[in-house]
């Protein structure tokens, strides 16, 4: 099991956010200091942590015991291969007080590496992306398919281990053709209707 290494305690969620903005790329982990309820001490929701966390692509594993009042939540980067591997964004949404889904997104990273230093909970991704390349979205491909919910996934999303999920794969470009967006929304299959309408040709 690994060693607790450097901490960090705030009960902001913004200063938290404003750690994660300045090590994201430089750092391997972080332990979050908890207090437990018993001490008296604030301290940051767990939603909080963890959705603040993902926006930089880093997520939550194993807690700890940490002194007599205290525990302490392991951080670090989610390990991801491929072409898009820097940056990538997680953000975790909510739908009246529950969770919705659970959104992976690969940036081109020079773009990507811009749209980080914008707070996300106030802006929308494809409005900065145009904004920091002067050029319009073009089109986007879309693949619709069922799976069953990773451990990540079913944690963060609150379902059992293997729940099924409707994931929406999404491949953005900008108008000249460049790929710039490449996202995994992953939704909870117990929250979604699907609904559309038919009308028979002549």
């Amino acid at each position: 099991m690994p060693e607790i290494t450097e901490t960090f305690y705030t009960a902001d969620p913004q200063e938290w956010r404003a750690w994660l903005a300045k090590n994201w790329d430089t750092k391997s982990e972080i332990w979050l200091v908890l207090p437990k309820q018993s001490s008296g001490k604030p301290r940051i929701s767990y939603n909080d942590s963890v959705e603040q966390a993902l926006c930089f692509g880093w997520i939550d594993s194993i807690q700890k015991p940490f002194g007599d009042d205290s525990t302490v939540q392991r951080f670090t980067p989610r390990k991801v291969k491929g072409h898009y591997s820097q940056p990538n964004i997680e953000r975790l949404r909510y739908l009246g007080g529950l969770p919705l889904s659970l959104d992976l997104t690969y940036l081109e990273p020079e773009i990507g590496a811009r749209v980080l230093t914008h707070p996300l909970e106030s802006n929308d991704i494809f409005a900065l992306i145009e904004q920091l390349t002067g050029r319009c979205l073009g089109a986007a491909s879309l693949a619709l398919e069922a799976i069953p919910a990773d451990a990540h996934s079913a944690a963060a999303l609150q379902v059992p281990d293997g729940a099924p999920l409707l994931m929406l794969e999404r491949l953005t470009s900008l108008d000249d053709g460049r790929p710039v967006d490449l996202e995994y929304i992953r939704m909870r299959g117990d929250r979604i209707t699907l609904r559309g309408n038919l009308v028979r040709g002549i």
